[in-house]
């Protein structure tokens, strides 16, 4: 099997992590804590690490704040809109520390791991505050601005808080996308090493390993996300954080040991469509008529998936299906060429290549889509061929549609949701086991990965990287 792997996903590993947690910046998301005292050597020695996976870059987007009292003095970690990263810790209206890298982050489907390490009390300045991405080495910096000796910094304070997905001082830049094993560890400045290790058989993959026997200290915290009913539940023991606007479908599976497909933000040139909801949603108001695609590829195997129409309008003009490439102007309708097929929500039609061979037609199929309606696809590349369900009913009375994957320009097939009328809009979710609506009734592939709707159709499996690499890939 020949598939497209995001940058950085995880290989197989003998820690697995199970849950990650999805924050939306339009809803506001976040969690809070208070601090105490950890004392002097404490704020000058630390350790952050978290897992992260980007929503909408392009956004001012805090990962993590602390504040102090007055809480003018903070210190905060986030993605600037220009895609970099910046850490700042603002004291006495100065600044103490003000590092920006050079690197940029803009992958929407791949799982990056962040590590910061404080230790102000080295006598080189460049040791005092270090930024490590995927295990690799310190970052390098556009600006560069670091700690005096012994600064003690906006951590562990008395009356102060930590916050994670908002910097609550200036308000906003809420975190957009997912975290997953987030740690702080006070009075400890730890290497990457003591939160991940580069996988034996594919040494280029950075995974996780089990660092919950760490050194937590005063104000120390690892958040594992495992309670749906408690995402700020500190699985070391300590207070936990208070969630706000955060709820249990937030709590996903889409983790740096099984990365999961979403819709692709950075494809969405021509479409100027909004994501959110981790990359699952997209609302299509207004509408130009063309499609944004999935981050996996794969040019074989069985694939299932859900698309959720949460709105459309009485005429439905949406087009669910797939692709082979991407959006090439606002007009380019998903399903008007030979390198993709779609489902036409107005009237059940599959629009594409009508047989083996011929241009593009609308071929008779299944039934109309409305709001409410859920939208499986079965994608067979085995046997070049596609069925779709209609809220877990087989159409078509079980006759699959043939599909000419010889035809596609890369040999590689994209989950894809288009529009084909300027004067509609859609608002959808896609569901590719990591779901953002509230299942009736939770059902895993047969291989126990992904969460959705309705039954999934025996041999196929969700679109994930552990499916990927147990299918051949």
């Amino acid at each position: 099997m020949t598939i497209i792997i995001p940058a950085n996903s995880a290989a197989d590993t003998a820690y697995e992590v199970a849950n990650s947690c999805r924050f939306n910046d339009n809803d506001s998301a976040y969690m809070a804590k208070d601090t105490s005292d950890a004392g002097t050597d404490q704020r000058r020695t630390w350790t952050f690490s978290t897992w992260f996976k980007i929503g909408n870059p392009g956004l001012e987007s805090v990962i993590f704040c602390s504040t102090a009292t007055p809480a003018s003095d903070h210190l905060y970690i986030r993605l600037k809109s220009d895609g970099t990263m910046r850490f700042l810790d603002l004291q006495g209206g100065s600044n103490v520390c003000n590092l920006v890298t050079n690197r940029k982050f803009r992958d929407v489907g791949a799982w990056y791991h962040l590590v910061i390490r404080a230790d102000t009390t080295q006598s080189t300045a460049s040791d005092r505050l270090r930024i490590y991405i995927n295990g690799g080495d310190q970052e390098t910096f556009g600006t560069e601005d670091t700690f005096d000796e012994d600064q003690v910094t906006n951590t562990g304070l008395a009356s102060g808080e930590y916050f994670i997905g908002v910097n609550q001082v200036e308000t906003g830049a809420f975190w957009d996308g997912y975290l997953a094993e987030t740690y702080f560890c006070s009075g400890q400045s730890y290497a990457p090493t003591q939160f991940g290790e580069f996988n034996s058989d594919s040494p280029t993959i950075w995974q996780p390993i089990d660092a919950s026997g760490s050194t937590f200290g005063t104000n120390g915290f690892y958040l594992d996300y495992e309670a749906s009913d408690n995402l700020g539940n500190d699985a070391n023991g300590g207070t936990d954080f208070t969630e706000t606007n955060l709820a249990a479908t937030d709590q996903t599976t889409d983790t740096p040991t099984n990365n999961f497909c979403t819709l692709n933000s950075l494809d969405n040139y021509y479409a100027s469509y909004t994501f959110s909801e981790g990359n699952c949603k997209i609302d299509g108001t207004p509408s130009p008529t063309t499609y944004r695609t999935g981050t996996m590829g794969v040019a074989s195997g069985k694939w299932y998936w859900e698309v959720n129409i949460t709105a459309a309008p009485a005429s439905n003009a949406s087009r669910i299906g797939f692709t082979s490439v991407v959006s090439t102007s606002t007009t380019h309708i998903l399903g008007s060429d030979i390198y993709g097929w779609a489902q036409n929500g107005n009237n059940g039609n599959i629009e594409g290549q009508a047989s083996q061979s011929g241009s593009a037609a609308s071929t008779s199929y299944g039934n109309s889509h409305t709001t409410d309606d859920i939208i499986g696809i079965a994608l067979n590349l085995d046997d070049d061929e596609v069925k779709f369900y209609k809220n877990g009913t087989v159409e078509n009375s079980g006759t699959a549609f043939q599909i000419n994957k010889a035809n596609a320009p890369n040999g590689f097939f994209f989950p894809a949701i288009g529009e084909a009328s300027t004067s509609n809009s859609i608002t959808a979710i896609a569901n590719f086991g990591n779901p953002a609506w509230a299942l009736s009734s939770a059902v895993n592939d047969e291989n126990g990965y992904g969460n959705f709707e309705y039954s999934v159709p025996s041999g196929f499996l969700a679109l994930c990287t552990k499916n990927l690499g147990s299918d051949g890939g």
